[in-house]
């Protein structure tokens, strides 16, 4: 029934989740990744609230379990933004008194931690997440041949040698999940908003879930890169409140999870934000998705980990009937 859900919804991601129990074990949660209630059955009288209960587990940490569905019902195992509403709406529905309070969640493969910063409204809340750290690595000149050729069918209104000039990193995370590109700037800002073959993304059989496009940004006074007429940009007035210099640029495309564009994948940033750690020798970074929409993303590289920092805003509260 989650998959219907997400379908109907029709957004990138939906995320599901319950709470946690504690005699739940790591192989159970695999063989029931669809579990809807917790063991302690409810009447009947509660059947309505039971399902989605907010109330906190006992400790100090709150932990649920979460599943992330696509709008064609294709199941992945993370997502960034999906995980930052879910936390938002914990956050501003129990009552947790300690700022210094925690949401543990426990995804299909990793176990991701939420934590407020600062203040939480009735409606809006600033999150800290703990994300797995996700390395690439590069891919050999058959493959990336092959790659360049999808990126040819999918961007045919551009030359292809703007195309074969502009790749200058092409490599594949440790699931081979997704794909990293890294281009020139000036020809990541020409690939534009239309005239994309999405279906050529199916392609190459090499990853599994999407195709990561970036850039590194350039310094402010060289570049202007945030002016409207030079990147097609309908953003949120968040990038007014981003006093960080913008690092790195970036898109994805999901064709094979049923996304032709994610409009801000903080999922991407979990091999983004290593990516440009060891290139720019920073540890803080601050990304940029330029999708029509597009969204700011701020990420610190830990040893074996990535937080990623954003704030959610919630705009409909309602009831589900299933």
């Amino acid at each position: 029934w989650m998959q219907v859900v997400a379908k109907e919804f029709n957004l990138s991601e939906t995320a599901f989740l319950w709470p946690l129990e504690d005699d739940d074990d790591d192989d159970k949660t695999e063989e029931q990744p669809l579990k809807t209630e917790p063991k302690d059955k409810r009447s009947d009288d509660d059947a309505d609230t039971s399902l989605f209960s907010l109330e906190p587990v006992e400790n100090v940490k709150c932990a649920y379990n979460i599943r992330y569905f696509t709008c064609n019902g294709t199941q992945v195992d993370l997502c960034g933004h999906a995980t930052l509403a879910s936390a938002a709406v914990l956050f501003q529905t129990l009552a947790i008194k300690n700022s210094e309070s925690a949401v543990e969640f426990h995804a299909n493969k990793n176990v991701l931690h939420a934590m407020p910063m600062g203040s939480s409204s009735h409606n809006s809340t600033q999150v800290k997440m703990n994300l797995p750290k996700k390395q690439v690595t590069p891919l050999d000149e058959i493959a990336k041949l092959a790659v360049l050729s999808m990126l040819k069918a999918a961007f045919s209104h551009l030359d292809d040698d703007i195309l074969e000039q502009a790749v200058l990193y092409v490599g594949i995370d440790e699931d081979r999940g997704d794909l990293l590109v890294e281009m020139t700037r000036d020809a990541f800002i020409k690939l534009g908003y239309t005239d994309i073959s999405y279906s050529a993304f199916l392609e190459w059989d090499g990853y599994s879930r999407g195709v990561i496009l970036c850039c590194q940004e350039e310094p402010p006074q060289n570049a202007g890169a945030m002016e409207k007429d030079d990147v097609h940009d309908d953003d949120d007035d968040d990038d007014e409140s981003i006093d960080e210099v913008v690092d790195f640029l970036s898109r994805f495309f999901g064709p094979k999870a049923g996304i032709n564009e994610d409009p801000v994948t903080g999922s991407a940033h979990c091999t983004l934000a290593p990516y440009f750690c060891t290139k720019l020798n920073k540890n803080t970074l601050v990304g940029k998705q330029l999708s029509e929409r597009g969204g700011i993303v701020t990420c610190i590289v830990e040893e074996e980990r990535v937080s990623i920092i954003g704030t959610a805003i919630t705009t409909v509260r309602g009831s589900l009937s299933i």
